[in-house]
């Protein structure tokens, strides 16, 4: 095909017909710029597409970590209400007008779970990943809101219960100091053992029940606030996956 352009402008240039000359060669400029500007848009389709194969892939991850998210949260708060609902009852019990020392001694000793809670483990790897990429920015606004807001409540969650549990534990570990309540999860004869019952003799009721009421305070706050975030999180999810799905089903 060169040869054959070359072999054209040689007779135009031979026969001096340097008008047509220059019109022969506008047209083959032309010719090569239309040439390049449809390579170009070649490329440019083809990265297009490459980019729309790499979000349906990243799309479809970030769907999979959402959906073992609410599965999880699914499968811990009925745990944790239980959980909630025992302390409730104790609370109840332990704020009954005819509540004595002794009830507060035998909640403690015999029934509190002595249990805490932590962060849960949510999936984020896909998402940061997807920003590090920079496919983040090919989504539409309310996509990258919906997106951005899931995971701040995530990390924002987990600085909350963190905070939570360090109270909960700081007050745990002083009262642990002065009453054996961890004796009965080492051995199945506690109830008769000197080392578990020694510290529940002579009880000073001026520290031990204002420690009562914070360890139980402070547990039911724990608890109930990270009941309400991950219901809050599963309302979250619901509105996110729809969101998801144009850019997997495409």
């Amino acid at each position: 095909m060169l040869r054959f352009f070359r072999q054209i402008r040689q007779h135009l240039l031979t026969q001096n017909k340097f008008s047509k000359y220059m019109l022969y060669a506008i047209g083959e400029i032309l010719l090569v710029v239309i040439g390049i500007l449809i390579a170009l848009q070649v490329d440019n389709s083809n990265e297009q597409q490459k980019d729309r194969l790499k979000l349906k892939i990243a799309m479809e991850s970030l769907q999979n970590d959402i959906l073992q998210d609410s599965l999880m949260i699914s499968e811990q708060l009925p745990i944790y209400k239980n959980i909630d609902s025992i302390n409730r009852r104790q609370m109840d019990r332990a704020y009954s007008s005819s509540a004595t020392l002794d009830t507060l001694i035998h909640i403690m000793k015999e029934e509190f779970p002595v249990r805490w809670i932590s962060s849960l483990p949510f999936n984020i790897n896909t998402f940061e990943n997807l920003k590090s990429t920079g496919a983040f920015e090919l989504l539409p606004e309310d996509v990258k809101k919906a997106l951005s807001d899931y995971y701040t409540t995530i990390a924002s969650n987990k600085e909350i219960i963190n905070f939570y549990l360090d109270q909960y534990r700081a007050h745990m570990d002083d009262f642990v100091d002065r009453y054996n309540i961890i004796g009965r999860l080492h051995h199945p004869n506690y109830q008769n053992s000197y080392l578990f019952n020694a510290t529940w003799k002579n009880i000073d009721e001026e520290d031990f029940v204002p420690r009562v009421a914070v360890i139980l305070g402070s547990y039911d706050v724990m608890y109930k606030s990270e009941i309400d975030r991950l219901e809050q999180l599963q309302q979250t999810i619901r509105a996110i996956l729809p969101l998801l799905n144009p850019y997997i089903e495409n």
